[in-house]
């Protein structure tokens, strides 16, 4: 039965002692916003502070409704003890029945289940413990399952949670032996409205959990999120995304959820371990706490692979050197000068600064403890471009800067940007020969590009070579018959050759280019 109510005498000890200097119209005020924002520890406070002032009733339902937030509050964080504590301190205060659907949940989450059913027994009647009956039956079914068989002794024997369970059990048996068959069998004897109905759903989604992902969805998506089984449907769905939401999501899921996520993508535990200190790093770790984090896995992970990924650290934390030369050896000079020209450029450095840095790292790679990488020509050639990268963004090239690109092409001389860059920086200053030079270079490793066809067309034309304008420009629009660019320069380099013809009296010759024109021009004009 509800005990008699008591008039609230407010807070006892050293609480007395504690009173909000602002009046009591502005605290009620205070007071009240704290608990609309949800701060229900302040709000506790300042509402026990206006009923020493005076004990008004709806001040102390206000009190009760701060401390049943805060009993949530706690309840979320997993704080199961003191969520508890809070809903009898409620009680002892604010005189309010703990019969409470909340509580009684708390108390089954604790595993005091003779605790909960017995404040049932004490209040059959309540209207909101009946309509919480069917939520007991299925908190006490997971409990049963999940080892606490004594839970079903509190219940009469013809109850479904009694008379559910040996189907229920033997279905879950069977799964872990791995008896689909056995599981269909077992999950037939359980009625569709069961305490265990949610587990029958879930064995379902599991037999289907590799083989058809949608059936299996559909299965968990009849589960309630405030089942006592919810948590298992939770750690499904996060066994089934990318490593990288998992390993975001494994910080979410309970120790037993994880557990069971990572069983089912077939993690070991040592894997877990693993990803449960890399995600306290947080989701934007420090390159120095990340490289500590590689560094003590290098076995498990790879030497190699965390090698290389250590070096793309240190370009944004170079002091971590020593950490890595205790754990590989002495780094090369030419990866050393690698990082800190990387780094200079993400500091922002001044092109020149980085050019020299790269220079640098060019001429370590050409000694021979220099570059380890298996192709020292490659790796000579991307340096050079990368070393004029920022000269090339920033500002007129200098002489340096084209020689270092044209020594990267005898490296390497299957690079088409190289090219490019190299035929319009020569076109764009006037020097056409130096242009034609690097362009037959380019046409002769690859005759069919449409790109390096069409910069054969604008060095033609830059040099009123109207007739072999024209014909790299065919050649191009065989490979790329919708380049607006090149069909323009094609008429007019015909109506130019056309000009030049009438010139010199041939104009049998000109009416011939001006047909040519005319049947590649776009319009009548």
């Amino acid at each position: 039965m509800r005990r008699n109510r008591k008039k609230y005498k407010g807070p006892k000890g050293a609480d007395r002692k504690r009173r909000s200097p602002l009046s009591t119209g502005d605290l009620e005020a205070h007071a009240t916003d704290l608990l609309e924002n949800r701060r229900y520890k302040e709000a506790i406070a300042a509402f026990k502070d206006l009923l020493q002032r005076d004990p008004r009733q709806p001040w102390l339902e206000a009190l009760s409704t701060a401390y049943a937030g805060r009993a949530e509050e706690l309840a979320a964080k997993g704080m199961i003890k003191e969520a508890l504590a809070i809903w009898r301190g409620r009680t002892e205060l604010c005189d309010t029945p703990l019969a409470e659907p909340a509580y009684i949940e708390l108390l089954m989450q604790a595993g005091r289940i003779d605790t909960a059913i017995g404040v049932l027994a004490e209040h059959p009647d309540e209207p909101e413990i009946q309509r919480f009956l069917p939520k007991l039956r299925a908190l006490a079914a997971a409990q049963a399952l999940a080892g606490r068989e004594a839970t079903l002794d509190f219940f009469p024997g013809d109850d479904p949670v009694v008379r559910d369970f040996p189907a229920a059990l033997a279905a879950l048996q069977a799964y872990c032996q791995r008896d689909d068959g056995a599981v269909e069998t077992h999950l037939k004897a359980i009625p569709f409205r069961s305490p265990y109905r949610d587990l029958r759903q879930i064995l379902k989604a599991l037999l289907r959990f590799d083989t058809d992902a949608a059936d299996a969805e559909r299965s968990l998506a009849r589960i309630d999120s405030g089942s006592p089984f919810s948590g298992i449907c939770d750690a499904m769905r996060a066994a089934r995304l990318p490593n990288p939401e998992f390993m975001r999501r494994c910080g979410e899921l309970n120790p037993p959820e994880r557990r069971f996520a990572t069983v089912l993508r077939g993690w070991t535990p040592q894997q877990v371990k693993r990803v449960l200190e890399l995600r306290q790093l947080g989701d934007q770790p420090r390159p120095d706490a990340l490289m500590r984090f590689l560094l003590r896995h290098r076995e498990p992970l790879g030497q190699d692979w965390v090698r290389e990924t250590a070096m793309r650290l240190l370009v944004h934390q170079p002091g971590g050197k020593g950490h890595f030369n205790r754990a590989f050896g002495k780094m090369s000079e030419f990866h050393r000068h690698r990082i800190q020209a990387l780094h200079l450029e993400e500091e922002g450095d001044a092109p020149d600064e980085i050019f020299n840095t790269w220079r640098e790292a060019y001429l370590a790679s050409n000694q021979p403890t220099g570059s380890p990488d298996t192709d020292p020509e490659l790796t000579a050639a991307m340096v050079l471009r990368r070393s004029v990268d920022r000269w090339l963004r920033t500002e007129p090239p200098q002489p340096t800067t084209v020689r270092a690109l044209e020594v990267s092409l005898t490296l390497d001389p299957d690079d088409v940007p190289t090219y490019l860059k190299l035929i319009r920086h020569y076109r764009d200053a006037g020097e056409l020969k130096d242009a034609r030079r690097v362009l037959e270079s380019a046409l002769d490793r690859y005759p069919k590009d449409a790109v390096v066809l069409t910069e054969a067309v604008e060095t033609a034309l830059a040099g009123n070579a109207f007739k072999k304008a024209a014909r790299f420009a065919r050649q191009a629009l065989e490979r790329d018959p919708i380049n607006a660019r090149v069909r323009d320069i094609l008429v007019v380099s015909h109506l130019s050759h056309a000009r030049k013809q009438i010139r010199q009296g041939k104009n049998a010759l000109a009416r011939k280019e001006l047909d040519e024109a005319a049947n590649w021009a776009r319009t009548e004009a």
